[in-house]
């Protein structure tokens, strides 16, 4: 019992003919779809007929075995028509009460479409077979409370949650909060459970975590949670003990390359779990199907050659068994996920690719490794056309049943990421539509119903007129789609369009309050446009870009509550998003949360380590919550980023390297060694400080500014010869300024430097210091300045006769005059 409920989980490639014989098992539960009382109204109710059949099935004795049978098989054969092909040997109208078989085909397919929409997303309307997966969402999610005996039932609903995710248009809040919770539950029931514990052959429960895991993982990447994706992804390679590594070997990668370079390259080897529980490295092959694989079409380039040929490359691993390369295909699909869409990422991805498509042991995991090669070489010039025509390939073949039997298909269609049939030959059309062929890409948007992308097409032939006349021809046929009107108004930009829809849909059609939250945005009318937003997102919450266009609104109409809450979830359904973190930290500091603030700020500075501007806000906020660390890391930091000879253009003016009135607060809070929250103290960061000068003075010459607080740090730390050198240096300036003689601020900043100096060599002249020697030891102590006397003289004497004949009787020429006189007093 245990070994068949889990065989329909996964079989281990034992040469079993087939997944599981659908046509057998619903013939064997006929009587199961005929219950035994079951009349239809005027409107179809599937889950009320559902609960008929499990009722009389129960009444009869049936088993409980018996009902998820049935959900699997209808889970299963939607699988096999809408994702894996060939076509069905079975209708399920077959199996159904002449009161339901006799209904409209089309009345059955709108009574599943309706079951199957959540939070206002519809599930895709030309969906094959559709009626199969609403009576299997029924049996295994809507009525999962009966099988609670039955250790793979949750399982199978969390697959059947997941589809469905898959059928609708956009990620839903409902079915996300369901998976999870789902998650959980089957996580805990299948590492506890006693019989894959204690079964003799550890390959079995091994291979199942894996499955588990990556299935789980596929989730987390769906939903654009990168960081758990992976943390499932590293589970299931643990599970199965598969070891590899991204290394670089040498090799040749064109016809005529005559010296080797290092090519990125992933070594993997599988492990063979043995009876006895013992691993061991696999060093048999891992069986191969029968079956004719998908068509890899060969590149047949000039230049580039087929494949790397590595020179210092003795293995990479050996074969793979099929799950190992199903972990690969995720690691693949996760670096993806997780960097941005550059050339390097493309590079990353290739070797994984590579690894998986040089030993094709299952023909639906080597698709989806094809697959991922053409996108990857979707962009590149020598690469486009096998891109192209693969694509095209993988399209043909699914309908072809010779290529491999349903079973081989099917057996760990779980387990990729391979899209749907319609979806493949969407990202055909946008494939072509890329390379400029688009009557091509419209025919088959058009033959799928993707009126969306049919006026994508429209406007990008600048044919909004025909797109228009497109939508309302739709609309005669389908007056009450509320999907349709939506369209209709981002092509005519009348906000009406919405509204309609949005009462058509009895007001659950998210979309339209969306659209129009987009429109009030777009007219600058802010509190509309958060009131759509929210009425929208009270629908369906997983729209990340919604709550951050929601968040900018409230913060434009000074809706601090609003704004918060709105940037709050969307860095809750992606964390990297740097933009919601920083306006995030906008928001606290108007709410006078300044250590939200900064903490949403370090948050940001993860995803824009290069952004100037978010290391000044984090600066700023760092000095006024005394975190003097900080401080000097952002002010360091900011200096970096824009003394870089790269953004000299951007960064031209010397003055913008460096804030220097935070430069003063920090230096003062040196000078009076303030205290930080955390019970450290500012004088802690005196050797960054110091640093951090050294290598700003060394950039930046002509600012008193900057040698004035140079020389203020130099006397908190006692080191008065390099505090007179900053003194002078900032009276030089001022001194050879060509405005003195004509600004009398200049003059009166300058007389102020002048001073200064002048107190400096009296000050610190006479005092005694160990100079610094080159191997950082200390010399014997000198004076400072032994002539500071005549040093102070002669930058007074200077600075008053060149200022003469401009300013003399002022307060500030005849101060300087009067400590001349002390000075000359004293020698």
């Amino acid at each position: 019992m245990h070994e068949a409920e889990w065989n329909l989980i996964h079989q281990l490639d034992d040469g079993q003919a087939d997944l599981v014989n659908f046509k057998a098992v619903l013939d064997h539960n006929a009587s199961f779809l005929q219950p035994a009382a079951f009349t239809v109204s005027d409107a179809i109710d599937l889950p009320a007929y559902i609960n008929a059949c499990i009722i009389s099935h129960f009444d009869a004795g049936g088993s409980v075995a018996d009902v998820l049978a049935v959900g699997v098989v209808l889970l299963n054969s939607f699988v096999q028509v809408a994702y894996t092909g060939p076509a069905l040997d079975f209708d399920i109208l077959n199996y159904l009460p002449k009161a339901l078989a006799n209904q409209s085909l089309d009345a059955l397919t709108k009574a599943s479409l309706q079951l199957l929409r959540e939070d206002g997303e519809d599930a895709y309307h030309l969906a094959p077979s559709v009626l199969n997966f609403a009576l299997a969402r029924i049996i295994l999610v809507d009525n999962a409370h009966r099988f609670s005996s039955l250790p793979t039932a949750g399982w199978w609903k969390l697959r059947t949650l997941f589809i469905q995710q898959r059928l609708i248009d956009n990620p839903s809040g409902t079915l996300n909060d369901a998976i999870s919770k789902t998650v959980e539950e089957v996580e805990a029931s299948l590492l506890s459970n006693d019989y894959l514990v204690s079964h003799s052959n550890p390959r079995v429960f091994a291979e199942l975590k894996a499955r588990f895991f990556l299935e789980v993982g596929l989730i987390h990447h769906y939903y654009g949670r990168p960081s758990k994706a992976l943390g499932e992804f590293t589970r299931a390679q643990e599970a199965t003990q598969l070891k590899f590594e991204v290394t670089g070997a040498l090799g040749k990668r064109t016809k005529f390359q005559t010296f080797d370079v290092t090519q990125l390259v992933v070594i993997a080897e599988s492990k063979d779990l043995t009876v006895d529980g013992s691993s061991a490295e696999a060093t048999s092959e891992a069986p191969v199907p029968s079956t004719t694989g998908p068509e890899n079409l060969a590149l047949n380039d000039d230049t580039l050659l087929e494949n790397v040929e590595y020179t210092d490359l003795k293995s990479k691993g050996g074969k793979l068994q099929i799950i190992d390369q199903c972990i690969l295909l995720a690691m693949c699909l996760n670096v993806k996920n997780t960097n941005p869409a550059d050339g390097l990422t493309t590079e990353q991805m290739k070797p994984f690719v590579s690894r998986v498509l040089e030993n094709p042991n299952n023909w639906m995991v080597h698709t989806m490794g094809l697959l991922l090669r053409s996108r990857l070489e979707a962009h590149k010039s020598r690469t486009t056309e096998r891109s192209v025509l693969q694509l095209q390939a993988i399209v043909d073949q699914m309908n072809i049943e010779a290529d491999a039997t349903p079973s081989e298909r099917l057996n760990h269609i779980y387990t990729i990421s391979i899209p749907s049939k319609w979806e493949l030959e969407a990202e055909l059309a946008d494939r072509l539509m890329s390379i400029g062929v688009v009557r091509s890409a419209m025919e088959i948007y058009e033959r799928l119903e993707l009126w969306d992308n049919v006026v994508s097409c429209y406007q990008m032939l600048e044919k909004t007129k025909q797109a228009e006349e497109l939508v309302r021809k739709q609309l005669e046929n389908h007056p009450n789609s509320p999907k349709l009107y939506c369209l209709l108004g981002d092509i005519t930009q009348d906000a009406q369009h919405y509204h309609h829809a949005w009462k058509i849909s009895n007001e659950r059609y998210s979309r339209a309050m969306r659209s129009l939250g987009a429109s009030f945005f777009r007219t600058g009318d802010f509190p509309e446009s958060v009131r759509c937003y929210g009425l929208a997102l009270a629908i369906n919450p997983l729209y990340e870009n919604s709550w951050f266009v929601m968040g900018c609104a409230a913060m434009r109409c000074d809706d601090w509550d609003s704004a918060q809450k709105a940037f709050l979830q969307t860095v809750l359904i992606n964390s990297d998003n740097g933009e919601a973190w920083t306006n995030l930290s906008s928001v606290y500091v108007k709410q006078s949360k300044k250590r939200e603030a900064w903490r949403a700020l370090r948050e940001a500075l993860r995803q824009h380590h290069d952004n100037s501007k978010i290391w000044d806000n984090y600066l700023f906020i760092s000095l006024d919550l005394k975190e003097f660390a900080e401080s000097v890391r952002a002010m360091h930091r900011v200096f970096e980023i824009r003394s870089n000879p790269a953004r000299s253009a951007e960064f031209k003016d010397s003055s913008s390297l460096v804030d220097l009135g935070c430069l003063d607060i920090l230096v003062n809070a040196v000078v009076h060694d303030i205290e930080a929250p955390d019970g450290t103290r500012a004088s802690a960061q005196i050797k960054q400080i110091e640093q951090f000068l050294v290598l700003v003075t060394g950039k930046i010459s002509g600012s008193a500014r900057l040698y004035t607080s140079c020389a203020q740090f130099y006397t908190a730390c006692d080191q008065f010869k390099l505090a007179l050198d900053y003194l002078s240096k900032s009276y030089r300036v001022y001194l050879n300024a060509p405005g003195l003689s004509e600004d009398a601020a200049l003059f009166r900043e300058g007389a102020d430097a002048a001073e200064r100096l002048a107190e400096g060599y009296k000050e610190f002249g006479p005092l005694e210091e160990a100079p610094r020697l080159g191997d950082g030891s200390m010399g014997a102590a000198v004076p400072v300045c032994p002539d500071w006397k005549y040093q102070g003289r002669m930058a007074l004497r200077t600075f008053i006769g060149r200022t003469k004949d401009s300013y003399e009787d002022t307060p500030e020429h005849d101060r300087l005059k009067e400590l001349l006189s002390l000075f000359t007093a004293s020698n």
